[in-house]
């Protein structure tokens, strides 16, 4: 087989597989009653092993079928944190740390602009769902007694977090799991 068929059917394949699982972690999500983040965070690394193992066109594609086909068939609500967030920033991250790595020594960089992506984000949701976040914040605010600049705080901290355990959940595969994969290559 020509290897440009090859690379075409082994994306077609893979992103299929990944689709179809994002698909059913997202009806996780919708029926589950705790571990959404986590289930989330896993749909974002499924996009990133689709950049890694076949290209960033196929993590693309493979997004939007997946955002797509999770609106269509679990629904708005579910789907909205994967479409919005969990399923563009493996995309982004991937973007912004090939271009700032560490041995260029501009991984602070990096981390500036996902930064200030992730805040741009959090105004734009801000802006857009206005009346579902304001009694979300007035609650903390009333309840807990928690300033907004601490919300964001804490949220831009989350970030940093979830950004951490994606890079270890990547170097993980890579370590781990990729070599009994791949073991006949």
């Amino acid at each position: 087989m020509p290897p440009r068929r090859r690379l075409s059917t082994r994306l077609l394949a893979v992103a299929g597989i990944v689709v179809a699982l994002i698909i059913v972690l997202l009806l996780a999500v919708r029926i589950s009653p705790t571990a959404k983040l986590a289930l989330y965070t896993i749909c974002s690394f499924c996009v990133m092993i689709v950049c890694l193992e076949v290209s960033f066109k196929g993590a693309v594609l493979t997004w939007i079928a997946s955002a797509l086909l999770g609106v269509l068939f679990i629904g708005v609500p579910a789907a909205l944190p994967y479409c919005g967030f969990f399923g563009p920033w493996p995309l982004l991250k991937g973007v912004i740390e090939r271009r700032f790595c560490e041995s260029r020594g501009t991984l602070w960089i990096g981390y500036v602009i996902k930064i200030l992506i992730f805040i741009a984000l959090v105004i734009a949701i801000y802006f857009l769902f206005n009346a579902l976040i304001v009694p979300f914040i007035a609650l903390w605010q009333t309840k807990f007694g928690v300033p907004v600049v601490v919300l964001g705080l804490g949220t831009v901290m989350l970030a940093l977090i979830y950004d951490v355990i994606l890079t270890g959940l990547l170097m993980e595969y890579c370590r781990r799991i990729r070599p009994l994969i791949f073991r006949g290559k």
